[in-house]
């Protein structure tokens, strides 16, 4: 659980920027050493791939 939560900010630190980190980078950074494994759990916790979380953060600090 702590790793997710630690992936979700990281997501949403990169989110809109024009560096972020891949995915994969973010899993490595959450101690996942398998990216696969990592999109498993963590759409089982969020109900959303890292991609599409990364996505709506994105598009919620975005000026509209």
């Amino acid at each position: 659980r702590l790793r997710i939560q630690r992936a979700c900010e990281l997501l949403r630190d990169g989110a809109g920027s024009t560096r972020s980190p891949s995915i994969t980078e973010i899993a490595h950074q959450s101690g996942f050493s398998d990216s696969a494994y990592f999109n498993r759990v963590f759409k089982s916790f969020t109900a959303k791939t890292p991609k599409a979380f990364r996505q709506q953060a994105a598009s919620r600090d975005s000026p509209s």
